[in-house]
């Protein structure tokens, strides 16, 4: 069914096929992909007057410019109208932030420096060094790599496609059998001397912007990193070894704390996450996070907003349409908050498909507005990563070894409040074993395994509409079998 393109010819969406959200989910009229409420109104009259039975609606993950969320609408609204269901109309919400190119940007510029790998690459050599100390399986210092180990592992990782120290992995976990966190102090004096030692030892100069690079970036670090590593553009001060060896160490215990806990997320990953949360998060992206979850949540509170707007019409001039809700990653907020304001304003439409792909939501939403609202949501299937594909789906391509695991893992270890916060689409959470063995959590395990509601990437089924190919997060999307298999629960 084709119907002229939108005015805007640079857009790739049919004009009957999306709506593109705005700054605190009003209409966008900035970009290549506008909308206003006249959008609104032709979409509706299209139903109504060509007898559309089924509306599904789509929204991408909320990470992405309008570059990336346009292709995904088009790609994904034009797939579900391929399904055999009968009288079958599909749009999507073009919810652009370019929270994505943030996040990465801001990783490119704090770690892929010379004083952002400095402070990893000491960090590391804290954590095994306590470890070594620490742990009482341990007797001597001979396993810990060296500052030059630790750039060649990276580097190799890189070159085989791997996550960075993947065989210490074993032995860190052996190591920490028996400590507990008291064991643990963030500042002890004897591992603070150790590691000001070792770079006593490594660097015979005083002059440590030859040696360490700049703090200068655009994402500031907190006060205390900058009175340990006191460096100026115009004037040079005296350098502590000491106060560095302090920030670094506070790290390292911070590293183990999760590892004694159970809920590390591998070294590397966790490093990355720790010196973030430690030096860098009051400015880094919980506040853009936090942004992104409030406008999927504004898009659908009052008139004049996106989602409500087209949802209130709906309900008053096609009530008996019935609705398929499709979200792919941070998506899954936005039809979290859909159900939530369907409920509140009582729009009539039926809801008789539900589909996620690798969720972004926090649990306890998941459980709040969906798993306690059984009547709500109709039949529901997600489609997400097992856990080994979420530890090797690298962040950034382009530096690999920077950190080696998914964006999933990424906003559960950093951009979440709490540490290794659990998400909807992370299946580390739903195994029912330790640290994960809350009621809560159980409901949400108990509820995916049931029904055939859960579909792993690179599962084998002869089910239609149970595969998956998917092993990067960002290809749900695009993925042949996955859209092969929307077709299919759609239609059934």
């Amino acid at each position: 069914m084709n119907h002229a393109p939108n005015k805007n010819t640079v857009c790739p969406i049919d004009s009957l096929q999306y709506l593109a959200v705005g700054d605190q989910g009003g209409y966008s009229s900035s970009g290549n992909c506008t909308s206003s409420a006249s959008n609104v109104d032709q979409i509706i009259k299209h139903i109504k007057n060509t007898g559309i039975e089924h509306v599904t609606l789509y929204f991408h993950g909320g990470l992405v410019n309008e570059a990336d969320g346009a292709p995904s609408v088009n790609n994904v609204c034009k797939s579900a109208m391929l399904s055999p269901l009968a009288n079958h109309h599909a749009v999507g919400f073009l919810w652009k932030t370019g929270f994505s190119e943030t996040v990465i940007d801001n990783l490119k510029d704090i770690f892929d420096r010379r004083f952002g790998k400095s402070v990893m690459r000491w960090a590391i050599r804290a954590v095994l060094r306590r470890l070594e100390k620490n742990s009482p399986s341990s007797k001597s210092d001979t396993g810990v790599l060296s500052i030059d180990d630790i750039s060649a592992e990276w580097e190799a990782a890189s070159n085989s496609g791997r996550p960075p120290f993947e065989s210490l992995e074993a032995n860190i976990h052996q190591q920490v059998i028996g400590l507990c966190v008291d064991d643990v102090p963030e500042y002890d004096e004897e591992s603070i001397a150790l590691i000001e030692k070792d770079m006593q030892d490594r660097y015979q100069t005083t002059d440590t912007v030859q040696e360490w690079g700049k703090i200068n970036s655009r994402i500031q670090p907190t006060q205390e990193l900058i009175d340990a590593y006191p460096i100026r553009e115009s004037k040079q001060v005296i350098f502590s070894w000491l106060k560095i060896a302090k920030a670094v160490v506070k790290i390292a215990a911070r590293v183990i704390w999760r590892y004694i806990k159970k809920t590390d997320h591998g070294l590397q990953a966790t490093i990355v996450e720790e010196i973030l949360r430690a030096y860098y998060l009051s400015e880094f992206g919980q506040w853009v996070w936090g942004g992104m979850k409030e406008k999927a949540r504004e898009m659908f509170e009052k008139p004049g907003k996106v989602g409500f707007d087209f949802l209130n019409k709906l309900s008053i001039e096609c009530p008996t349409v019935k609705l398929n809700l499709v979200g792919h990653s941070a998506g899954s907020i936005c039809i979290l908050h859909l159900l939530q304001h369907k409920r509140k304003f009582g729009w009539a439409n039926e809801v008789r498909k539900t589909i996620w792909w690798a969720p972004a939501c926090k649990y306890d939403l998941f459980i709040r507005e969906l798993l306690n609202h059984p009547n709500d949501f109709g039949e529901f299937r997600m489609y997400t990563m097992p856990d080994k594909l979420e530890k090797v789906d690298f962040l950034i391509n382009q530096i690999p070894w920077l950190y080696p695991s998914s964006l999933l893992y990424f906003i559960s270890g950093v951009l979440e409040k709490s540490r290794d916060y659990a998400l909807g689409g992370m299946l580390r959470y739903y195994t029912g074993k330790k640290p994960y063995t809350s009621s809560e959590l159980g409901k949400v395990k108990t509820f995916i395994e049931s029904n055939k509601q859960l579909v792993r990437s690179n599962s084998i089924s002869i089910d239609p509409g149970m595969q998956c190919g998917a092993d990067d997060h960002g290809e749900f999307d695009g993925d042949e079998k996955t859209l092969n298999s929307m077709q299919h629960f759609l239609s059934n």
